[in-house]
């Protein structure tokens, strides 16, 4: 997959002539709970990569990012889709933090092996992270994910289902991430300064 495909989801907003110092964002949350309004707001706020994990994963199959998936004889959401879209989306990570370009990684990352990947990554790279973990009330998120489904260019798929499966698969982050994690309610009107005063604690921004 080439870097050039799909700027507005990818690394919408990002000066690609300028580099700076890299470091890593890991998204997690239910579908609804906030994830891709956090990251729009980051990719203006701090000129960092947009990485969308719903685009990645439709690109793998021939969709475009608004296109649905309901014709595709494959199951885009199968747990072998899903290594596939994860493999894509970590070898992205690394091209865009090898470039020198913070970037954020927009997915659900619900189970702790897919945010291992990418704290591995980061440790490897010896480049900074953390880990927004964004949370919002149940009704909140039900509202978002009707709203969503009915909105035009929108990437994901998910239903209200989908969000009460999700929390089946959900695994907390552990105490070895617990030093890196923001936890972020996004039902709050002031979302956008509680977080920025933790990302500057973690010396992010």
């Amino acid at each position: 997959m080439s870097l050039s495909v799909d700027k507005k989801w990818l690394y919408q907003s990002l000066d690609l002539s300028r580099r700076t110092n890299p470091f890593l964002i890991i998204m997690m949350g239910l579908s609804g709970s906030g994830k891709s309004t956090v990251c729009r707001w980051l990719t203006h706020e701090l000129q960092i990569a947009w990485l969308c994990a719903d685009v990645v994963r439709k690109r793998l199959y021939g969709l475009s990012p608004e296109q649905s998936s309901k014709g595709v004889r494959q199951n885009i959401y199968s747990a072998d889709a899903h290594k596939r879209t994860f493999t894509q989306l970590a070898s992205l990570t690394r091209q865009l933090l090898c470039s020198g370009y913070p970037v954020t990684i927009d997915s659900a990352a619900l189970r702790a092996v897919d945010r291992q990947q990418f704290i591995i990554l980061a440790r490897t790279l010896n480049i900074p992270f953390v880990i927004i973990y964004c949370i919002a009330g149940e009704d909140t998120i039900k509202i978002r994910l009707n709203c969503r489904l009915q909105g035009p260019d929108e990437p994901s798929e998910a239903t209200i289902n989908v969000m009460e499966q999700q929390k089946e698969w959900l695994e907390e982050p552990g105490t070895a991430e617990t030093p890196f994690l923001i936890s972020l309610s996004t039902d709050l009107p002031n979302w956008q300064s509680a977080l920025k005063k933790q990302l500057t604690a973690q010396n992010i921004c």
